[in-house]
């Protein structure tokens, strides 16, 4: 039986035919450093971190999966090829193979899994873009909604205007009579 995991709202299974190794990242890291002759100071600057945070990444066994790409990128080494002890193993995008029903005999996504997959992401890109129209249609509908209710409010305000001049006419008239 195949590991099951819940990947974008789908369970997907697959066999886990290899053996991954427990691996220090922070040490790796380090000896990679030093490898390069680059200073706590330089991989930070290529990682977009401060020194004090590199030190920390140094000093952990473990990481966050997008730390862990930047790192790899920022020296040039495929740091989770570390968690496969046998070359043939190694975890790669070409050789990790993922099926619907756990029956992956090779280590070759196959073109129907793919097509499965391509077609439901064209699925969820059409109800997206059917979401988006939607909310489109609705955000014009508020729009006119609030331009009828600024013309409202204005007209509003023209009427308040016209009867507050009638009821100072008025107050005007009474004086008038008043001081007779």
């Amino acid at each position: 039986m195949g590991n099951i995991i819940l990947f974008n709202g789908y369970f997907l299974t697959f066999d886990m035919a290899f053996e991954i190794k427990h691996i220090n990242v922070g040490s790796a890291i380090e000896d990679r450093r030093k490898q390069l002759d680059i200073t706590k100071t330089e991989l930070g600057r290529r990682i977009n971190v401060p020194q004090q945070h590199v030190n920390r990444i140094l000093e952990r066994e473990t990481m966050e999966t997008n730390k862990l790409v930047q790192v790899s990128e920022a020296l040039e080494f495929n740091f989770f090829e570390l968690f496969c002890p046998n070359k043939d193993e190694r975890i790669s995008a070409k050789n990790a193979a993922v099926a619907y029903n756990g029956n992956v005999t090779n280590t070759r996504v196959g073109d129907g899994v793919m097509d499965g997959s391509l077609a439901v992401a064209n699925i969820q890109i059409a109800s997206l873009q059917n979401e988006r129209d939607t909310l489109k249609e609705s955000n014009a509908t508020l729009n006119n909604n609030l331009e009828d209710k600024e013309r409202i409010i204005a007209m509003m305000q023209e009427k308040m205007d016209m009867m507050q001049k009638a009821m100072d006419l008025m107050q005007e008239k009474i004086d008038a009579l008043e001081g007779r």
